[in-house]
């Protein structure tokens, strides 16, 4: 386990707060390409910390992991999803199952328990220039959870997966959790597989529904 150095901690304190911001304003985008725009401010904050540590201890694989981050998700994913989004001519709105009250409360609620709650009991096994980062990387892995359930589009709640995972990976760097190459290389076939999924499954629904909103499929019968 790695030890954040002290020249970094003012760098991963700007891109924590990133990383939690954009999380919190992808449940307020009302556009699809905002969403995208979104995750890739995210993605870029995870891709900027992997490189600032991997500068700083090259015995790590962080380096590599960086480099497939910058690939996959800087790259690959926005250019599938900004082209999907051209393929069908038209910019898809998007909508929460709750309201904005309900929303902002429960982001509160999740942002008290990270601080309250888990982030005391993972703060032990941390440095103490890490800890107090902790929190807010938490509150974004439950708004990610959060942002996957509350979304009705396909796309948003595809986002929100990948926004999870982007959110995972930032906390477990903080921790100084060693990175393999082979996991690096799992989460980005994992990406590309949740794409390609997503290509068929959002390609489907409109097909069907014209529309986005996953609720619609209650409206299939058999």
């Amino acid at each position: 386990m790695l030890t954040l150095p002290s020249q970094l901690i003012p760098l991963a304190i700007t891109l924590d707060v990133i990383v939690f911001i954009a999380t919190l304003f992808m449940h307020l985008a009302r556009k699809h390409s905002n969403l995208v725009v979104l995750y890739v401010i995210q993605s870029l904050a995870l891709a900027l910390l992997l490189l600032a540590i991997s500068f700083n201890d090259p015995a790590h694989n962080l380096f590599a992991a960086a480099i497939i981050t910058i690939l996959i998700k800087l790259i690959v994913a926005p250019v599938f999803f900004f082209r999907f989004l051209k393929k069908y001519k038209k910019e898809f709105s998007v909508s929460n199952y709750t309201s904005l009250p309900v929303f902002l409360l429960t982001i509160a609620l999740l942002t008290i328990l990270s601080y309250q709650v888990i982030a005391p009991v993972i703060a032990i096994a941390a440095s103490a220039t890490v800890g107090p980062m902790l929190p807010l990387a938490l509150a974004s892995i439950l708004s990610g959870i959060f942002l996957m359930v509350n979304r009705r589009g396909a796309m948003g709640q595809l986002l929100g997966v990948l926004a999870l995972e982007n959110s995972i990976v930032f906390l477990v760097s903080l921790l100084g959790i060693e990175h393999t190459f082979g996991l690096e290389l799992g989460i980005a076939f994992d990406t590309l597989v949740w794409m390609a999924i997503a290509s068929t499954m959002l390609s489907v629904v409109y097909r069907e529904f014209g529309s986005m909103d996953l609720s619609r499929l209650s409206d299939m019968k058999e």
